[in-house]
């Protein structure tokens, strides 16, 4: 071969080679974003909002405190008696998954099985009616609005709900210290216990290992019963309830749905196994209307708690409003 030719061939193997390194990134490409983006990138610069509203706390250890309400979308249990089933029942699919579990289960009370029965099975909400994608900068104007009064009394508490918050606990991590600047006092997170605060830890280590002095945080933590028709494996992860046991110990309480005495005997398990004190134990009556948690309180919540050390929570905005958003 002459060297014409064969500088020609070297020409041509090389085209051929950085043509084929070409294909190979560009085909490439698209795993690799998809590899660095396994987060949802409404995790990392926005929330899905349901709704923000000024209220007094109704329930817990902080009953009756003027608070402003964060509540967010999304959860990653499917409780049937839950009363904010917009912030995540989206789809038919969803809602015959949650029927099906409640006529299959032998642990919801007669009311929640009603509910779940021909015209009263609760409807499939449309995900882009109940939450909106709301950038940080624009939550934290809002809700400085709010806390800071907006023209009316200052709510310097603000309570995380939701859904399950913890779900977004980076997003909080980043907008809790823009709000704690603007005179934020206290900050309640409301979560079902299944779910690790990462970002949050700085705020609810024991105070020995507290690296600064932050606004007080504190975890109402409410791990599901059988009574959610929930598959155990799914509501509840000992290690995570023993770490806000622990952990947060001083800034951790217990909130537990009740209806019957089974449901009181898995709260006795769990307190149990968790290792918490009765005195940070809550029972909370299930229902949405007033005299339906003052009955549940008269008969078997509030001597419950006599029997056993524990706390009683009322519902206020139940007791008040009765089955309203906003409140």
């Amino acid at each position: 071969m002459g060297y014409g030719r064969l500088w020609r061939a070297i020409v041509r193997a090389r085209r051929s080679l950085s043509t084929g390194a070409q294909r190979r990134r560009a085909h490439a490409s698209p795993d690799r974003t998809v590899t660095a983006t396994t987060t949802p990138p409404e995790t990392e610069d926005a929330l899905f909002v349901s709704e923000v509203f000024t209220s007094i706390q109704g329930e817990g250890p902080f009953t009756g405190r003027p608070s402003v309400f964060l509540r967010l979308g999304r959860c990653n249990l499917e409780c049937a008696w839950c009363d904010t089933k917009y912030t995540w029942l989206f789809g038919e699919p969803q809602r015959e998954r949650v029927r099906q579990r409640v006529q299959q289960s032998a642990d919801v009370s007669a009311t929640v099985q009603r509910d779940w029965v021909g015209e009263r099975v609760p409807p499939a909400y449309a995900k882009n009616e109940q939450l909106q994608r709301v950038p940080l900068s624009r939550l934290q104007q809002q809700l400085s609005q709010a806390i800071q009064g907006d023209g009316g009394v200052p709510a310097r508490a603000l309570v995380i709900t939701g859904g399950e918050p913890l779900l977004h606990a980076k997003p909080l991590s980043r907008l809790l210290p823009r709000l704690f600047a603007e005179r934020l006092t206290a900050v309640e997170v409301e979560t079902n216990g299944t779910l690790w605060p990462h970002g949050l830890e700085r705020w609810c280590a024991p105070p020995p290992m507290q690296q600064q002095a932050p606004p007080q945080l504190h975890f109402n933590v409410s791990p599901k019963l059988a009574n959610s028709a929930q598959p155990e494996h799914r509501r509840i992860r000992l290690e995570v309830l023993r770490y806000f046991a622990t952990q947060c110990a001083h800034g951790s309480i217990f909130k537990f749905v009740v209806e019957s005495e089974r449901d009181l005997h898995e709260v006795n398990r769990l307190v149990e196994a968790v290792g918490v004190d009765a005195s940070r134990v809550w029972l909370m009556p299930q229902g949405t209307q007033a005299e339906e948690l003052a009955r549940a309180a008269r008969e078997r919540i509030i001597p419950w708690c006599l029997q056993h050390g524990y706390r009683y929570s009322h519902r206020v905005q139940v007791a008040v409003w009765g089955d309203c958003r906003g409140v």
